[in-house]
């Protein structure tokens, strides 16, 4: 089994079982040190940032199959380095629920997305998985008022 941190739109079950059928939800975790953002085509990435930022997200144990239709999704080149739109990260996230800490696969935009608005159909399908995960709905929501008010 792989554990995958989600975050973005895979954080909404719904649509992540319609992809990935065989997984299982495991817990919802924080990624510390990073920051939420919205680019490319207006699509949830994450991006390093200080001490203070985390992203919320959660934890899901995947098959192979699942893991390949993860990647076909988020348009991971198995070719060249950083060619897709994604790439496949490593990171260590904390439970929400004990405290502790897992190694888990993310997956972070390749470099050359500038930050893009999120449609209103998009970021409400990230809102409907962060409650979904009973996750805490600041940061998405602060991501795209700094948008708008730019």
């Amino acid at each position: 089994m792989n554990l995958y941190f989600a975050y973005g739109s895979n954080l909404n079950m719904r649509r992540f079982f319609s992809r990935c059928p065989d997984a299982y939800p495991l817990c919802g975790a924080t990624l510390r040190g990073w920051r939420l953002r919205f680019a490319g085509g207006g699509h949830a990435d994450v991006v390093r940032g200080s001490r203070a930022d985390f992203v919320p997200g959660a934890v899901y144990a995947c098959n192979d199959r699942d893991m390949f239709a993860l990647d076909r999704y988020e348009g991971v080149c198995r070719g060249a380095v950083d060619s897709g739109y994604y790439k496949r990260k490593i990171a260590t996230v904390r439970r929400r629920d004990v405290g502790s800490t897992l190694r888990a696969v993310m997956y972070v935009m390749t470099p050359g997305h500038h930050d893009a608005e999120p449609s209103d159909l998009y970021l409400n399908v990230v809102l409907a998985g962060i409650r979904d995960w009973d996750l805490p709905v600041a940061p998405a929501i602060a991501v795209r008022a700094e948008m708008v008010e730019r």
